[in-house]
C-alpha cells in the first residue's frame, strides 16, 4: 500500500498529535491497557407476522482492566469499572 501524496509534513497521513476521530478519552495509546472486557448476550426474536418482528434481550458487560486503569490514572470523564447489565426491546416493521 502506498502512502497518499500530499504537501503537508506528514506525507498525507494524520499527525500522531491530532486525532479527528476516535474515543473522547484522552490518554496515551496503551497507557490504560488493551483489555476492554467481554460480553454475554441473550437475544430472543419472535416473528409475529410477515411484517412484524419483536426482539428482546439481555447483555452483560464484564469490564476489563482498561476501565479500572483509566480511573487509577484520574482521567476526567472515565466510566466506572463495575460490570453492567443492559436490557433491550425492539420492534421492526417491514413494508
Amino acid at each position: 500500500m502506498s502512502r497518499p501524496s500530499s504537501n503537508n509534513a506528514s506525507g498525507g497521513w494524520p499527525s500522531p498529535k491530532t486525532n479527528s476521530s476516535g474515543p473522547a478519552c484522552k490518554t496515551r495509546p496503551d497507557s490504560a491497557g488493551k483489555y476492554v472486557g467481554s460480553e454475554l448476550d441473550l437475544r430472543l426474536a419472535w416473528t409475529v407476522s410477515p411484517n412484524l418482528l419483536l426482539e428482546g434481550g439481555w447483555l452483560y458487560l464484564i469490564k476489563g482492566s482498561y476501565y479500572s486503569n483509566l480511573l487509577n490514572q484520574g482521567v476526567a470523564g472515565a466510566p466506572n469499572d463495575k460490570n453492567t447489565d443492559y436490557v433491550f426491546l425492539s420492534m421492526r416493521l417491514f413494508f
